[in-house]
């Protein structure tokens, strides 16, 4: 069952004047993201590891407290720079389609951007673009 608020994969690569928003750190945008897609983390890389040793150290309510932190404080600039592509549609992704890409799309929802969640994030990519290349059917040229 899909959560309210989300698309796969298949049907939001075929939407029209969408862009993808990677929410995940400046250093898993790095490694790799879709195509075209603009980064706008909600963690640096450095509090993406303080949340995560939270959560295994201390306690998960700890982790989120963290977070809300982190994300809170960058707020107004997500918001701007968001505000710079009048008109589009922003489909929002992390690595599973978890808290952070919900996070980030239920508060701007409630702004009345235009924004909706990839169902299983940057993984539900990499495994559609893993179906299709096993798929594809390579006709060579005869001359």
């Amino acid at each position: 069952m899909r959560k309210m608020n989300t698309i796969n994969i298949a049907d939001a690569l075929k939407l029209d004047n969408t862009l993808f928003v990677d929410v995940r750190t400046p250093a898993e945008f790095a490694e790799d993201h879709i195509i075209g897609a603009i980064n706008i983390p909600v963690f640096s890389n450095d509090e993406r590891a303080l949340v995560g040793t939270i959560y295994k150290k201390v306690s998960q309510q700890k982790a989120i407290d963290a977070g809300v932190e982190f994300f809170s404080k960058r707020l107004p600039e997500i918001v701007a720079k968001l505000r710079e592509f009048p008109g589009k549609h922003f489909v929002v992704y992390c690595w599973r389609g978890g808290m952070r890409s919900n996070a980030f799309v239920s508060f701007l929802k409630s702004l009345k951007f235009d924004i909706t969640q990839l169902d299983g994030g940057y993984k539900s990519f990499r495994k559609h673009l893993r179906e299709a290349l096993y798929s594809f059917e390579f006709l060579p040229k005869l001359y």
